[in-house]
């Protein structure tokens, strides 16, 4: 049997967030305003090396000057929400290249659904029947000369609010569940050979 429990109120999240940035800020400054060390001299300290005189041979071969890569990857991760119609995906792709990025990382399947037309998944219910996400995102990007790179959340196939989405509820036995047997969290429990 799946529970709907959550651990903590939205209040609760809140402070602890809240108090989470606080600590970094005053870490990160004070981290800033810390005693600085003298910088180094550029000519060796000659009472620390007694026995060098001059370069010495190490038989070593000279690690040859860096280059720069022949490729700049400047990447974004977007979530399928922000794809959902037409104009939703255009005003992303706009704010892609206003933040000069070159490469997305769309997110096409999570809570149970995937975001383009598929004959084996359910499709989110709120997209337009007559309209794949996907398709539409990957041929406006690459018109734009963008990378597009798809990913999925490997196991989540619920969501946190307690909808199983649509895998779960047809097949409830395949998800995560403590000693209990209540689920917090809607995984698929991939130590089951009926839900791999």
């Amino acid at each position: 049997m799946l529970s709907q429990h959550n651990y903590f109120s939205s209040r609760t999240v809140r402070w602890i967030l809240l108090i989470y940035f606080i600590a970094s800020s005053l870490l990160g400054a004070w981290s800033c305003t810390s005693n600085q060390m003298d910088p180094p001299s550029s000519a060796p300290d000659p009472t620390l090396l007694p026995f060098v005189s001059g370069p010495q041979e190490t038989g070593t071969t000279p690690i040859p000057p860096q280059t720069k890569p022949s490729f700049d990857l400047r990447g974004i991760w977007i979530h399928p929400k922000s794809v959902a119609t037409k104009e939703k995906a255009d005003e992303t792709l706009d704010r892609v290249q206003a933040g000069n990025f070159n490469a997305t990382f769309l997110l096409i399947f999570i809570d149970g659904y995937v975001y383009y037309d598929s004959a084996i998944a359910e499709k989110r219910p709120f997209l337009a029947p007559d309209y794949d996400p996907l398709r539409y995102f990957v041929t406006e990007a690459h018109r734009r000369g963008l990378q597009v790179h798809v990913w999925f959340a490997v196991g989540r196939i619920g969501t946190p609010y307690g909808d199983l989405g649509p895998i779960l509820s047809q097949h409830p036995e395949w998800g995560m569940v403590d000693a209990g047997g209540n689920s917090q969290i809607h995984w698929l429990n991939f130590a089951r050979p009926d839900a791999r």
